[in-house]
Order: C-alpha cells, then structure tokens, then sequence
C-alpha cells in the first residue's frame, strides 16, 4: 500500500476512536444532551448540526497542526500555533487541568450508572473508573487509540439504538415533550440554545486538541486520519440528535434523573437496560482514560516514573472529588464554565486560518509579479 492509498479498516479504528472518546459520562448517560440540547425543544436538532459543522473544522485543524508541525507536546504546541506564546501557555495549561477536571466527571458518571441501575454506592463506580482509568493510561497513547477504537462504533451504534426505542416507546411524545422541556424545572446549560451551542462546543474542543494533534502526528497516511475523524465526528453529531430526540419524547419522565438514557431504556426493557448500563460503563472509561493521559502527558513523559506516578496520584484524587460531588452538578459546573472560555479558543482558531490565507494570497501575488 502506498502513502497515498485509503486503509479503510484504519480509518474505522480512527473514527471508533473519537467515537469511544466522547462517549464518556455526559454523551452515554444523556446528562449532557438533556442540558445541551434536549431541555430547549426540538431547536437542539438544529444545534446538532452546528456543532457538527464546528467540530470538523476545529478538529481538522489540530489534525493538520500536528501532522504538519510533528508537535511531540501536542497541547502546548497546537495552542501556542493558534494562540501565540502568551495566551497559547494559558491555553495549553487551561485545557489540560479542564481535562482532568472532566476525567472527574467521568468517575462520578461511572458512580451514577452503578447508584441508579444497580443501587450501589456510588463510591463503587468511581472507584472502578478511576483504577482503570490509571491502568489503562499508564499503557500511553498509542495502545488506547488502538484498543478503545474497536469499542467505539459498538458503543455508538447501541447507544442509538437505545434512543430509538425510547422515541418509539415514548411516554409524552416529540411534539408534546418539545412544547413542555423548555417549561420545565431542567437543569439548563445557558439561559438559550445558542447559548448552550457555544458553551458545548466550546468545552469539547478543549479535550480534543491534543487527541487530534496526536492522531495526525501518529497517522502516515494522513488521509486515514482526515476519513476517520469525519466519519467519528458525523457519528456523534447524528447520536446527538436522535439522544436528544428520545429525551425530549420522555422529557417528562426523565427531567431529574442522573442517567436519562438509562432510564429511558429500562421504561422500555428492563433487561435491555441491564445491557446498556454495561455499555454507558464502558462509554465511560472509554472517555475518561484520553482524559486523564492529556493531564498527565503535558506534565511527564510517558512511560518514565514521574509519568507513571503522576498519573497514579491524579487518579486517586480524581476519585475523592467525584465522590464528593454529584454527576450532574459536576457536568453542569464543569462543563458550562469552562466552556465559554473554550470557546474563546475558536477565535483564535480562526484568525489564524485568516492570516495563513492572506499571507498565501499574498505570496501568490508576489510570484505572478515575479514571472
């Protein structure tokens, strides 16, 4: 095979790798639909698709960044490029303590599922995301990418399916629930939709500037990780709008739950909820190992003992935090905040497209006048 050529059996473990990294604790519960999307009406089918127009153009970019620039330090580098030397540090150390911060959301997640379908303390759940989640990040990047990217198209196409049961079987119904969710008591994101819209993506990009530099500094073939990235981003944008469906159809029901989609599906099928918490579990750690490794990795190299320790002593504080505090006030604290600074980000992200493509122009220019 040729650099040039497409392996499209790589470009599904790329995808299934961004796919299995944003189907963590608030994507698998539901929790972050319902405060992103699903609490304003059916005007979330329409934030989906924004976010899904922002989330490649974003993510093409650190790809592209860290393809062409071989960044070794993937954050600090990509922010420093798009930001310059001073906002870029605050940046690159922002993104990487609000990843670890969201790794914190991930271990309460994973106590939430645990609590609500099996009655366990929830210290059970953080407990085992935590110990896996530092098992599996002292492996590297490399590794993780390779093994949680087979889960990923699994874990998505389970999770829409559990949607559309729920939509199927729904209590109140598209229509009725559109009309009630925006009357509800609902813990919101924002005040808006459009607001929420900028905050949620805002938050996101910030977990996925160092994955997405890694992976296009890692990938050969650059067009695997341009094909793979698309389609795992279209995957998760098009779950978003039908998750977000199926809560408005039962937004009566589920306006308080921790795990809506859990509960959703186990209105429809007890046993198949019993198989879907398994997978929300999954989702979780799946998420909350990049997480992790993006906290560690700006501060140690992998696989030295300042690496490995360092990753022990965030995971076992990560755990006392999430016991501490509840999934979604963790969700909605973490996630809203720092997603209007994130979005700030997109700014940057743009200027300096802005820039490239003028000083391109102009440098076109000066060799038309040349010849």
């Amino acid at each position: 095979m040729t650099d040039q050529e497409i392996s499209w059996k790589r470009v599904l473990v790329i995808a299934g790798s961004v796919v299995a990294y944003y189907m963590g604790a608030g994507y698998a519960t539901g929790q972050e639909m319902l405060q992103y999307f699903a609490a304003y009406g059916l005007i979330s089918l329409v934030s989906c698709v924004i976010y899904f127009i922002f989330f490649w153009y974003l993510n093409d970019n650190f790809m592209v960044a860290g393809h062409q620039g071989h960044f070794e330090n993937g954050m600090q580098q990509v922010c420093r490029h798009f930001c310059g030397k001073y906002v870029g540090s605050f940046y690159d150390w922002f993104a990487t303590i609000f990843c670890y911060l969201c790794f914190v959301v991930m271990c309460s997640g994973g106590g939430a599922v645990l609590w609500q379908q099996y009655g366990l303390p929830t210290w059970v759940g953080v407990l085992l995301i935590a110990v896996t989640g530092v098992a599996t990040v002292v492996f590297g990047l490399g590794k993780m990418v390779d093994v949680i990217g087979r889960m990923g198209p699994v874990l998505i196409l389970l999770c829409i399916a559990g949607a559309v049961l729920g939509i199927v079987f729904a209590d109140t119904g598209i229509s009725r629930g559109s009309e009630l969710a925006p009357t509800l008591d609902i813990m919101k994101a924002a005040p808006t939709w459009w607001q929420a819209i900028i905050s949620d993506i805002g938050f996101a990009i910030m977990w996925m500037v160092a994955f997405f530099a890694g992976i296009g500094r890692q990938e050969k073939n650059f067009k695997n990780a341009r094909y793979g990235a698309l389609l795992g981003i279209f995957m998760v944008s098009l779950a978003f709008g039908i998750v977000s469906l199926a809560e408005i159809a039962n937004i009566e029901m589920i306006r308080n739950s921790q795990v809506p989609l859990l509960l959703i599906i186990d209105n429809v099928s007890p046993l198949a909820a019993t198989v879907y918490s398994v997978v929300v579990f999954l989702g979780v750690y799946t998420t909350a190992c990049p997480l992790l490794w993006t906290g560690v990795n700006r501060m140690a190299e992998e696989k030295t003992q300042k690496y490995r320790w360092l990753t022990v002593i965030l995971g076992v504080a990560g755990f006392f935090i999430a016991v501490a505090l509840p999934f979604n006030r963790l969700v909605n604290i973490v996630y809203v905040i720092n997603g209007y600074v994130g979005f700030i980000f997109v700014v940057f992200v743009v200027a300096r497209n802005v820039r490239d493509y003028r000083a391109r122009k102009a440098a076109e220019a000066d060799t038309y006048e040349a010849v």
